[in-house]
């Protein structure tokens, strides 16, 4: 019995023991029993010594006890700011934020005129800084400004301020709230370098989401100051990282006017004498074309219609002047090199073609941030790179206005293909395939035969499902598609056409590409290939009157109708020519950005835009061929 009830004393005391050493809790502030009071009568003093005295022996607690037993025994006493704030600190070591901002806000409310409230005030916005609670710090900010005197501490009002913007996604207000911070910082002798690039970088982060309109439109209305500086300056390497020159360069002047001491002034005053240099000056297009060789004829007819638009464009005497240089890159690859290296050594503002070897050049354009327009079918050649474009009629631009006239006008949704098994007739039935689809259609079938052949009667067979009836003692056809494409020359569409018919091929419509816009075709073909439809790029008996007065001009000057090389040259060049003539094209930066801003022009070749890769976009002419002419179709 002895044992055990040492045992139990033993017990007793490792708990004691082990209690009396347990860490001291994190978290809100416990519920405590209220200390007892030796005597009624005990003085304000003597209850805020005892408080010191606990805070100074670290018992937190009892001190934040102590200073609650105060305000309830003296709700008028002479310490209450004091007392609310040293509660309030408490509060917050002990993470209970809940009661430190009522105690904070006790003395912003209450005691606006102790020298506790600017400290308050501060104490308030760190406290819904750690809550984040934004929005009451939007609110309470401008209070705490007004009360606060010393420039560090609105500083770090500034700076909660733009968090809380930041954090609602306000990037324009957080801007303008770190500005003052820095402004601030730079004009204090005791702000540290470390301060002022924390403040730089919260500006920054504020700006990345922006773009430039709304960077310049707070930039604009910003006082001017070190902040602003610093703003124009990131606005102006924006600038320069995306070539837009002219505005990179007014930017940086106003960023030397502004901060004429800045110690960046000097490498700024270097980039505007650099992109002075970089400014074009005359205007001058340089044009590659195959004049001689086996494409002399097609460099011969762009060379035709780049003159004539010159001619046009410059008999308007409000027209800038502009001068064109023209090389010769034959066929040869390295003749056309060559023939580009004179053209930049000229320093020509953009070039026109090549017609040939575009893809080598536009290579070298592109590195050299020349502006191209070329005149080639070549797949891939935009793609180059944002200085290289295209204007000229693709398959895919063919295709596109064929599938789309055939499904949304004529209502057709079953089609067929019979292609030459050569690079054309594979590239156009692929593409036409592609059309048909994304316009709604579908594919019933698809056949090739040998370029050259003249006998089409087993792959047209292919094409033809029979059937006998019982009472029949024919098999009888079935045409399972109500359209069929024939990708392929006039004269080789003029032996196969016929022979659709002859094998019971009737009543479908005939779909062609730019290739059938020759008289051989009906003449071959006559009555069999009524009614046919093609695409063309270029129609110069069309009723448009701007096509009318084209040729008649063009006819009077070289004695000859233009054709689709005329008129996609002629276009090109007046492109060219009126993107020049704009007010601020004194980079070939602003040549390229303006060419991509090129929207429905109303080019003789179709309506005209280019795409963000620099393709090009047309709405072409579709031909129907009635009796023996090919008359144009209202789109």
């Amino acid at each position: 019995m002895k044992r055990d009830f040492s045992f139990l004393l033993l017990t007793i005391f490792v708990l004691g023991y082990l209690i009396s050493c347990a860490p001291r809790p994190v978290g809100p502030v416990p519920v405590v029993v209220p200390l007892p009071v030796k005597s009624e009568m005990v003085s304000e003093d003597t209850l805020l010594r005892d408080a010191r005295s606990a805070l100074e022996a670290r018992d937190d607690y009892r001190a934040y006890q102590l200073f609650g037993e105060y305000l309830s025994r003296f709700p008028n006493g002479a310490r209450i700011p004091e007392v609310l704030m040293q509660r309030g600190m408490l509060a917050e070591s002990f993470n209970d934020l809940d009661h430190a901002s009522a105690d904070y806000q006790r003395i912003i409310s209450e005691y606006p005129h102790s020298i506790w409230a600017a400290e308050s005030h501060l104490k308030m916005l760190a406290v819904l800084s750690r809550q984040q609670a934004y929005d009451k710090i939007i609110e309470k900010a401008p209070m705490a400004l007004s009360a606060v005197q010393t420039p560090s501490k609105q500083i770090q009002v500034y700076q909660w301020l733009g968090d809380a913007y930041l954090a609602k996604e306000n990037y324009p207000e957080a801007i303008f709230a770190y500005a003052k911070a820095y402004d601030l910082a730079s004009s204090e002798a005791q702000a540290s370098d470390e301060l002022k690039t924390g403040i730089n970088e919260k500006m920054e982060s504020a700006v990345d989401p922006l773009d430039r309109a709304d960077l310049e439109s707070i930039v604009s209305r910003m006082d001017p100051g070190p902040a602003k500086g610093n703003l124009l300056f990131l606005l102006g390497n924006r600038l320069m990282a995306a070539e837009q020159y002219v505005d990179a360069q007014r930017v940086f002047s106003d960023f030397v006017e502004t901060c004429p001491d800045d110690s960046r002034v000097m490498s700024v005053r270097e980039t505007i004498a650099d992109l002075e240099n970089m400014a074009v000056g005359e205007r001058t297009i340089g044009c590659l074309l195959p004049l001689t060789g086996p494409y002399s004829q097609f460099g011969l007819q762009a060379l035709n219609g780049v003159e004539f638009a010159l001619n046009q464009f410059t008999a308007d005497d409000q027209n800038a002047p502009v001068r064109i240089i023209v090389k010769d890159t034959g066929a040869d690859p390295q003749k056309a090199l060559a023939a580009f290296w004179e053209l930049a050594n000229a320093d020509v503002t953009a070039i026109i073609g090549p017609m040939v070897t575009a893809g080598l050049i536009a290579e070298k354009a592109q590195e050299l941030g020349i502006p191209m327009i070329a005149m080639t079918q070549k797949d891939g050649v935009p793609q180059s790179g944002d200085y290289i474009f295209r204007n000229f009629i693709t398959p895919r631009i063919q295709t596109s206005a064929l599938a789309d006239y055939a499904v949304n006008t004529l209502g057709v949704t079953r089609f067929a293909i019979l292609y030459p098994a050569e690079k054309y007739g594979i590239t156009f039935m692929h593409q036409f395939w592609d059309q048909a689809i994304s316009h709604g259609g579908k594919l019933t079938k698809v056949e090739a035969y040998e370029p050259g052949q003249t006998d089409f009667a087993d792959v047209i067979k292919k094409l033809i499902k029979r059937y006998k009836t019982p009472k029949a003692k024919d098999t009888q056809p079935v045409i399972d598609f109500e359209a069929i494409f024939i990708p392929d020359g006039s004269k080789e569409a003029g032996l196969l056409i016929p022979q659709l018919a002859f094998h019971d091929i009737r009543n479908v419509y005939l779909l062609g590409t730019n290739r059938w816009y020759s008289p051989a075709l009906i003449n071959m073909a006559k009555s069999f290939v009524q009614g046919g439809i093609l695409p063309v790029g270029f129609f110069p008996d069309s009723v448009s009157p701007a096509v009318a007065e084209f040729v008649s001009r063009f006819e009077n000057d070289f004695g000859q109708k233009p054709g689709f090389i005329e008129a996609v040259a002629y276009d090109t060049a007046m492109i060219l020519f009126q993107v020049m003539g704009q007010p601020g094209m004194s980079y070939r930066s602003a040549i390229r950005d303006s060419l991509l801003s090129v929207s429905s022009y109303p080019g003789l070749t179709g309506l005209t835009t280019f795409r963000e890769d620099g393709d090009v976009e047309k709405q072409i002419d579709l031909l129907k061929i009635i009796d023996d002419r090919f008359v144009e179709l209202a789109r």
